[in-house]
């Protein structure tokens, strides 16, 4: 993991708006990198991270890529979102030019212990309340990654911060990037496993592979801890070199399990138990939270934080925007942004948070995802639905195949006219649920800029 280390030029690949664009730009150029910025999106499109790069010296080329940029260069470092089968990935690899991601740089030079993240949901959520268990014993603790924004420039201008523990949130995108080099996390967790982003992996078992990554290089020291619910996960655990914790709500009868008794959360490894953690001192709704947090406590646990520790990271951790975040009540009428859920699995268990009658706002980019168990839940759950974008018409024919008297409302691409729908039909009392089920690159930015749209739509 080197060989991003003495370029002369480099070519950046995808500036992006999530910052890890502008983080390995900036990093590069204050190394005396020539640089040069390729990306599809135009200069008004990509303009927050331009303006966040106004005052260093690069080369810009948007909306189009040129040849010489991936074989007149040093490096070539590629915003994970672009498809591993790229042809500019691969005229760049046929002319011998290294590849990296920002991500993979801040793995080369954090020299720290590392813990990391995936799986398909929930792992955004893991992520950070491991982060704040973490940070509850070790204030200096870095968490970052799929998460958002770019560690690079921490790494660089605080020392303290190379041998400061990590916390990642790793997407199948960035792990497939990462499978050309040796790495392992000191403690891996895996949130989950269900077919997701089929629209850039070649297939369920390529996606899973790259999930599988994460834990390819353990060794016996370290630590991997699997959601015991999911039967896959339950597999995977034979033939994986890490010490196994499995985390459910009941106890799985192991070694190594993180559980719950009563409100107790109970941590036994290597046969000891103890209680870790109390659910009354935690604050997010839903079934799936509790399975997060189950998951951060025994990754907490194994990587040598005290109870003290996790009991203060559960209680602090309020939850991340755009994840079940309850935004506005108006009229007597909650309204929740969970514009983060861009996973039918993720959507369902919104809808299983409330007992009161919910409104969801569903539908988006289509990547490949089988939203049929999703629609069904719509069917026999929901209110109603307000369907927007490209998979609208994909989600009512499901839901009108389960329930023919579902009530659905097709609003297109007009999501001001479909928050508005939303709160005009959902009784007093209900909930309006912006729990979309799918991407949002259809009509929005990113996932993000649909929920900061919503709570506009409501004036708050």
């Amino acid at each position: 993991m080197t060989t991003f280390l003495a370029p002369r030029r480099a070519t950046v690949m995808g500036l992006g708006l999530f910052g890890g664009g502008v983080g390995v730009a900036k990093f590069l150029v204050t190394r005396g990198v020539e640089v040069t910025v390729t990306d599809l999106r135009d200069a008004e499109t990509l303009r927050p991270s331009i303006t966040a790069l106004r005052d260093l010296p690069m080369r810009y080329v948007l909306g189009r890529h040129d040849e010489r940029d991936f074989i007149d260069t040093d490096l070539v470092v590629v915003n994970p979102a672009v498809k591993f089968d790229n042809p500019f990935v691969r005229l760049a690899r046929d002319h011998h030019v290294p590849r990296q991601t920002e991500i993979g740089i801040v793995l080369a030079i954090h020299r720290g212990a590392q813990l990391a993240v995936t799986g398909a949901n929930g792992k955004s959520t893991t992520t950070a309340l491991l982060g704040a268990m973490v940070k509850a014993a070790a204030p200096a603790t870095l968490v970052g990654g799929n998460i958002g924004g770019s560690l690079l420039e921490t790494l660089t201008e605080n020392p303290a911060a190379l041998t400061a523990p990590l916390v990642l949130e790793l997407s199948s995108f960035q792990l497939h990037y990462l499978s050309a080099e040796k790495w392992a996390p000191r403690v891996a967790v895996v949130t989950n496993l269900s077919p997701n982003h089929l629209d850039w992996h070649r297939n369920l078992a390529h996606y899973y592979a790259s999930k599988r990554r994460l834990l390819r290089d353990q060794t016996a020291t370290d630590y991997v801890v699997l959601n015991y619910a999911d039967p896959l996960l339950r597999v995977w655990a034979d033939a994986v070199g890490g010490a196994v914790i499995a985390a459910q709500e009941r106890d799985a009868g192991t070694p190594n399990a993180v559980f719950s008794r009563g409100d107790e959360i109970v941590c036994r490894l290597a046969g000891e138990e103890k209680v870790i953690g109390d659910w009354r001192d935690f604050r997010l709704p839903g079934a799936h939270n509790r399975s997060n947090a189950l998951q951060a406590a025994a990754a907490a646990a194994a990587f040598g934080k005290n109870a003290d520790a996790v009991r203060r990271g559960l209680k602090n951790f309020a939850g991340l925007p755009h994840r079940l975040q309850k935004v506005a009540e108006i009229g007597g009428k909650i309204f929740i942004d969970d514009s983060i859920a861009t996973t039918p699995e993720s959507a369902i268990c919104g809808l299983d948070s409330f007992a009161a009658p919910v409104v969801v706002i569903a539908g988006g980019y289509d990547k490949g995802s089988d939203l049929t168990a999703f629609a069904q839940a719509v069917a026999d759950r929901a209110f109603a639905a307000v369907l927007i974008g490209a998979t609208a018409e994909k989600i009512a024919d499901a839901a009108r195949a389960r329930n023919p008297q579902c009530r659905l409302i097709m609003a297109g691409t007009d999501f001001a006219t479909a928050v508005k729908r939303a709160a005009e039909i959902c009784p007093a009392g209900g909930v309006v649920l912006l729990s979309p089920a799918c991407a949002s690159y259809d009509m929005f930015r990113n996932f993000d800029e649909r929920g900061e749209r919503f709570r506009a739509e409501l004036r708050v």
